[in-house]
């Protein structure tokens, strides 16, 4: 070999790249929510119980319920860091204090672990 570059040798390394990559993305954490409950009213100390299910190896996932005004504006977060096992479903609970304006509330889980956050 004369150590020069060759199209053929770049297109393996691209090649290469892009199958390892693809296995990273795919076999990360993949959480998504399934259900989610607030228990009673949004005001004051509120049970929040949010389902999550894992199409992907196991990792970590954060769990979070954003409080919202009658503006849509965010006026508190709470979340927690669990470890989601390979493909089941779990159920999380969040325990907030509900500010006394708050209109409703959205949850999400989020990868915490590489490749699974690169979606997120």
């Amino acid at each position: 070999m004369d150590g020069s570059i060759t199209r053929r040798n770049i297109l393996k390394l691209l090649g290469g790249g892009g199958v390892l990559g693809f296995g990273f993305l795919y076999f990360g954490t993949r959480p998504r929510v399934v259900e989610h409950e607030a228990e009673g009213e949004l005001s004051g100390e509120t049970e929040f119980f949010v389902r999550v299910a894992n199409a992907g190896v196991e990792g970590t996932v954060r769990v979070s319920v954003e409080i919202m005004d009658s503006n849509n504006d965010a006026i508190k977060r709470s979340s927690t860091v669990v470890t989601l096992p390979r493909n089941p479903t779990i159920q999380v609970r969040l325990s907030v204090a509900v500010p006394a304006n708050a209109d409703t509330y959205s949850v999400s889980a989020t990868a915490t672990n590489f490749p699974g956050n690169v979606f997120s």
